[in-house]
């Protein structure tokens, strides 16, 4: 009795570990390739300027667009990395400083923010130089850039969230057994 137990829990053992790897490896490589698009900037103009017909005179202005874009977040990762590094410096100290540290943080979330707004103000940017059927187009090869392959989790089933589910409700004191905190309302 006792080895069966011992061999049923090796197998789900053994199925588990199998599963984390497995899980691990796939988003590990699905990973890298969104990193390799990146690396690439030559093949993201080509698949730019096939998805959207591009001009070569607007092929051009994105590309020069993008390397002065790419060049300024440069600059500011290498400031983020830095402080980054200070952060772990001061944390190993022994006696840290925690007001520094937090500085610190809101420091690189203040970069963070910068290289957003950057790449928000780029977009429009391209995006103002695009004509009407190329800007369709490009807002669904954003949505790909942003989302990966697949539309954004939620709203995959294209569920309307402008209505109201639930309603949150003080609950009766008086009467516990009719008083449900969720109300689900019924489908219209």
């Amino acid at each position: 009795m006792k080895t069966k137990l011992l061999i049923i829990g090796l197998t789900l053992l053994i199925v588990i570990n199998i599963a984390a790897l497995t899980t691990i490896i796939i988003s590990r490589w699905h990973f890298s390739k969104r990193i390799e698009h990146w690396k690439r900037p030559e093949q993201h103009f080509e698949h730019l300027k096939k998805e959207l017909t591009l001009t070569e005179e607007q092929t051009e202005e994105f590309k020069d667009d993008v390397d002065k874009l790419r060049k300024e977040i440069h600059v500011i990762l290498d400031s983020i990395r830095t402080k980054r590094e200070m952060v772990v410096s001061s944390i190993a100290k022994d006696n840290v400083d925690r007001e520094e540290v937090y500085r610190i943080i809101e420091e690189i979330g203040e970069d963070q923010v910068k290289i957003q707004k950057m790449v928000i103000d780029h977009i429009f940017n391209e995006k103002s130089t695009l004509t009407p059927e190329q800007r369709k187009k490009f807002a669904v090869l954003m949505k790909e850039v942003i989302f990966g392959e697949k539309p954004p989790m939620f709203n995959r089933d294209n569920r309307d969230f402008t209505k109201k589910r639930y309603d949150v409700k003080k609950p009766d004191l008086k009467n516990p057994d009719k008083s449900r905190r969720f109300q689900k309302h019924d489908k219209d």
